[in-house]
């Protein structure tokens, strides 16, 4: 199930009045001086998934210069590219302005991280290690596309306005979800700060999931220091590799995001047992580290008064280089935790 169609429930009281005031004026904001009945029929079309009907809304608005409600073959022709020219000048401009996902979506310096979650050899002791950096981030998917690979219609620029709006309809229940489809339709491609504390705050399964993790972690630990037959505490670094969650208990994050890749970084120091056969102690210092490529690559649709609207027609905006895809990162705040574990 797609975010669109979870978030259908919640924005449906939007309704047909608020669909129909919000295309009428994001187009008159967008498109002044310009006959509104062309333009809406566009963007209702667009949005009900027959943006073709926008080649004869280019078509059909008047010139300005035209004195005649007749004109020939080879003055409509005139018309309808020189509307279309138009709108290509706008997006090239809007294009130029926005750097390359290539150029602003790059990682810093990364480590390696482990099936364990051990980043390396137990030191004896209880001395903090050099904390080790974040795994390179998972392989991205496809997408939608190539950015800005096809040129942007009439339908497009106002169906964008209509999406900008709802966000901001939804800030209040969803703030995450409107800040992270703002920076989309924002079209810059940069990372995006995700607050991983509010995750976990947020969401009991990922909090719950993150804590799965690391008590694997934590016997792996254990472990080791058992086969060194230690008898004394150990320390060893942490640096678990990506594993996948989807939200499913936070409506927030859901349309956010959907689903992460997440893994810890820090260090355990484990102590044995005061007495054989006892339980081990540990100290734990991490923190939770997430990755997600925000995108809308998906072929679900929903219902909002109506409309069907669809991950399709929200991924087109990356293809015509009116929004664009981009990488969600963050991390938690430094965690600590002490207890024990029975090998």
């Amino acid at each position: 199930m797609s975010r669109l169609e979870r978030g259908s429930e919640a924005i449906g009281y939007v309704g047909v009045f608020f669909v129909a005031f919000v295309l009428v004026f994001g187009v008159i904001e967008l498109l002044p001086g310009i006959e509104l009945g062309p333009i809406v029929k566009c963007a209702i079309s667009s949005v009900s998934g027959q943006a073709s009907q926008c080649d004869e809304t280019v078509s059909a608005m008047p010139d300005e210069e035209s004195e005649s409600p007749v004109d020939s073959g080879d003055r409509e022709m005139q018309r309808r590219e020189s509307r279309i020219s138009r709108l290509e000048d706008e997006d090239n401009r809007e294009r130029r302005a926005s750097p390359s996902p290539s150029v602003s979506s790059k990682q810093g310096k990364t480590g390696k991280g482990t099936s364990s979650g051990l980043a390396g050899p137990g030191v004896p002791g209880t001395k903090k290690p050099k904390i080790p950096d974040v795994p390179a981030w998972p392989p991205r998917d496809e997408g939608s596309g190539l950015y800005a690979s096809e040129s942007p219609n009439a339908g497009d620029y106002a169906m964008k306005d209509v999406v900008g709006v709802a966000a901001n309809a939804t800030s209040g229940a969803w703030p995450e979800a409107a800040k992270n489809l703002h920076h989309y339709l924002e079209n810059s491609g940069k990372p995006l700060e995700q607050d991983v504390d509010g995750m976990l705050k947020d969401s009991v399964s990922f909090k719950e999931q993150a804590a799965i993790t690391q008590k694997e972690v934590i016997k792996s630990a254990i472990s080791e220091a058992k086969g060194d037959g230690g008898d004394g505490p150990i320390t060893y670094p942490v640096n678990t590799g990506w594993n996948a969650f989807y939200f499913t208990d936070s409506d927030n994050w859901f349309y956010a995001l959907g689903g992460i890749s997440y893994n810890w970084t820090g260090y355990v120091t484990v102590f044995p047992p005061s007495q054989l056969g006892g339980e081990w102690s540990y100290d734990w210092f991490g923190q939770v580290n997430i990755y997600d490529r925000y995108n809308w690559d998906g072929t679900k649709s929903t219902k909002i008064g109506p409309f069907n609207v669809t991950d399709k027609q929200l991924g087109r905006f990356h293809v015509v280089g009116l929004a664009q895809e981009y990488d969600a990162v963050g991390s938690s705040s430094q965690l600590h935790e002490k207890g024990s574990l029975r090998p």
